[in-house]
């Protein structure tokens, strides 16, 4: 009989194994991936122009207006081997613009500590790839059942924002919570594209705003909360 505390050798090829994923799945998510890393790249960089150059800066409205018109364009421009050079290029307008929306929340963490931008995009990063594996490894149509939960949430998060209390208590909770809605997104996410590519559904660039909003919504999560953090223990020490 084993024991209790003995240790298993666990190959690591089990741990990334693929095996019931077609190639033609492995493929579709590289580009997706692959999309989602440019992406990524041209977020930083509106980012970062608008943090020098303010041109958002107030213009709530009219970005919101910009980041609607692009998801719409986008989705109403077909997927097919003519378009892709556009559809690539609304893509990464796209993520300019949703990184440039960012940079107010920047702005603010910047002011408390700088490092915590780092701290942030690190974390993000860590656990989106931990989760991403986890999903992909997992058995098709594993976490499909969280599409009904989060969704439940959103609602509920929605109504609390709305009618519920703004206290800081209040507002930590909400952040917490949109944490773990991100998390879970991230997993429901990775296994909708699965199935729709099983499907059919080969619209890698659609896939990849999917995943690049999940990992935005993280980062801006996990900022928001280590700088509340942070304020926390600087009215500690006064």
């Amino acid at each position: 009989m084993e024991s209790f505390f003995e240790r298993r050798k666990v190959e690591f090829s089990t741990l990334t194994n693929l095996s019931h994923l077609t190639k033609g799945t492995k493929n579709h998510l590289r580009n997706v991936y692959a999309c989602l890393s440019i992406a990524l790249v041209f977020a930083a960089g509106g980012a970062y122009l608008n943090l020098r150059n303010s041109f958002f800066a107030g213009n709530h409205f009219i970005s919101t207006i910009i980041l609607f018109g692009c998801v719409m364009w986008l989705s109403s421009t077909p997927h097919t081997k003519e378009n892709l050079n556009k559809r690539m290029g609304i893509l990464c307008g796209l993520a300019f613009f949703i990184g440039a929306s960012t940079s107010p929340l920047l702005q603010m963490v910047m002011h408390i500590n700088p490092a915590l931008i780092v701290t942030a995009f690190l974390t993000t990063s860590s656990i989106f790839i931990c989760f991403t594996i986890s999903a992909l490894v997992a058995r098709r149509r594993t976490y499909l059942f969280l599409g009904g939960i989060l969704s439940s949430m959103c609602i509920a998060m929605l109504v609390g924002l709305l009618f519920a209390s703004h206290s800081n208590g209040m507002i930590k909770i909400y952040m917490y919570a949109g944490v773990a809605m991100s998390l879970g997104f991230i997993l429901y996410d990775t296994q909708v594209i699965i199935e729709k590519h099983m499907s059919g559904d080969d619209d890698f660039i659609m896939h990849s705003l999917d995943l690049f909003i999940d990992f935005v919504n993280l980062f801006r999560m996990l900022l928001a909360l280590l700088a509340s953090k942070e304020e926390d223990k600087k009215r500690r020490r006064r």
